[in-house]
């Protein structure tokens, strides 16, 4: 009797000890610093038509990052949130200027382009209509299995 009263506490703790490591080792997956896999060149800045726009080429990009993968912020020079007309748009640019993605800033969401692996290839072009962002900061925030920002300067 005393033999099945041990196996059956040895079999109990086995179990409870096989619950505790297995839900342990489903804990969130780490996520990429966003800084380890993107970065931005100098923008080049224009004004045409009353319009202005803000040229930023792709230097770097990799871990597979996509541009769903990332939501854009304007920080004026008094470290608060810039609020863009709601006209206001981030394109994505491939080498020969065609668009390959489409980022409405005023609803904080992409209407094209979401699925498009970031590449060196890349230019993102803002066009902001009546506000000139001289002197601001566009910040580039990681989403999903990315975190953190990069953030640069606006000539």
């Amino acid at each position: 009797m005393a033999t099945i009263l041990l196996v059956a506490m040895t079999i109990v703790l086995a179990a409870v000890l096989y619950v505790l490591v297995s839900g342990l080792s489903h804990g969130t997956a780490p996520k990429t610093p966003i800084a380890t896999a993107f970065a931005l060149g100098t923008p080049v800045a224009a004004n045409h038509s009353g319009g202005n726009w803000y040229n930023f080429s792709v230097q770097a990009a990799g871990h597979g990052l996509r541009w769903g993968d990332v939501q854009f912020q304007i920080i004026g020079s008094n470290g608060a949130a810039v609020v863009l007309p709601g006209a206001a748009t981030i394109t994505v640019l491939n080498l020969t200027g065609g668009t390959v993605g489409s980022y409405s800033y005023g609803s904080a969401s992409w209407a094209m382009g979401t699925t498009l692996t970031i590449t060196s290839q890349h230019t993102l072009s803002i066009y902001s209509a009546a506000i000139g962002l001289h002197g601001d900061r566009l910040v580039v925030y990681g989403v999903g299995t990315f975190q953190g920002s990069v953030a640069l300067t606006i000539p």
